[in-house]
């Protein structure tokens, strides 16, 4: 990113936002894969090295039951880390109903993208989330992506697979599943489908 584009007053913030957001990010990744018995430093390098951040307002909206801040999804990358405001909107999927995600000033909602469930071949499910907007409150959120470069190869590693546990995705390079993902309607899990194996 250029950051001289954006304005002065903002710049030093949010450089050191994101060095310390991406920092933590690195050691989020990086305990996952520990738990995992894998090799933490190498995985967390490679599953951090792209970074991506939006800044999502949503406007209320009085007709909430016509309208999503943002469609059922999964994350096409590796780790997302979510920080809100106090507004209620962010809900995960879990075993077919949404949960609300209360939210808190003092923390960040880590969520497992795709990335993570092709590596683990499904072990580790990515979290199928959306959003939806409040009646009368606008909501702010920061949405902080990381992934693997857009040339890396991720498929599943061969600890994973077994006679009970069939491979389940292909290796894909990171740019082909992500420009797949940008070019369709967000439709929960489904870019899953551009690596699975029927």
């Amino acid at each position: 990113m250029n950051t001289n584009l954006l304005p002065c007053i903002l710049r030093e913030p949010f450089l050191n936002f994101r060095e310390k957001v991406g920092s933590l990010a690195h050691g989020v990744a990086k305990e996952i894969f520990a738990g995992l018995q894998l090799n933490a430093d190498l995985l967390s390098d490679i599953h951090t090295r792209r970074q991506t951040m939006t800044v999502n307002y949503y406007p209320p909206c009085p007709e909430r039951n016509f309208t999503y801040g943002i469609r059922p999804h999964s994350d096409f990358g590796s780790i997302t880390l979510l920080m809100q405001d106090e507004v209620k909107g962010l809900q995960i999927r879990k075993g077919g109903n949404w949960i609300d995600m209360n939210p808190r000033k003092d923390a960040f909602i880590v969520m497992i993208g795709d990335q993570i469930e092709i590596l683990t071949n499904g072990m580790y499910k990515s979290v199928e989330h959306r959003v939806l907007t409040n009646r009368s409150i606008p909501r702010i959120s920061i949405a902080c992506f990381y992934a693997p470069a857009e040339d890396d190869v991720i498929g599943p590693l061969g600890k994973f697979m077994s006679k009970r546990t069939p491979l389940m995705y292909r290796a894909v390079k990171f740019g082909d599943y992500l420009n797949h993902g940008f070019s369709k309607p967000l439709n929960g899990k489904s870019n899953l489908m551009y690596s699975a194996i029927n």
